[in-house]
């Protein structure tokens, strides 16, 4: 039996059952856009916080003048883990790793806790 050719495949007309399935599915994103727009934005607040909570702990590094290398034996944290949350656009510290990082700063992790604007 010869091999579908997946090039073909995707230009193949789509049945009545999934034109209805894709309607479908489009209707639900459609009605559910406002709610997935604010939990998208809400997820973009929360990571330009770990953004700027690692920008600062960063900035303390380099003015106590501390090396990763100082920092990831005082923390127990990898060195390189500790150079992709520091490099990383996306990082994904936890609560625990910022509060090590902080710590080997000889700093105080704070959260402050405000009405939203």
């Amino acid at each position: 039996m010869p091999k579908a050719n997946p090039k073909r495949d995707i230009h193949r007309n789509m049945t009545v059952a999934e034109k209805r399935t894709v309607a479908a599915i489009r209707a639900d994103v459609e009605a559910r856009l406002p709610e997935l727009m604010a939990k998208g934005r809400a997820a973009r607040i929360r990571h330009d916080a770990l953004l700027n909570a690692m920008k600062l702990l960063h900035d303390a590094r380099v003015s106590k003048g501390m090396s990763l290398a100082d920092v990831a034996r005082l923390s127990g944290i990898d060195k390189a883990r500790l150079s992709k949350l520091e490099n990383d656009p996306h990082p994904n510290p936890t609560l625990d790793t910022l509060t090590r990082i902080a710590a080997a700063l000889q700093s105080e992790l704070s959260i402050v806790v405000s009405e939203a604007a």
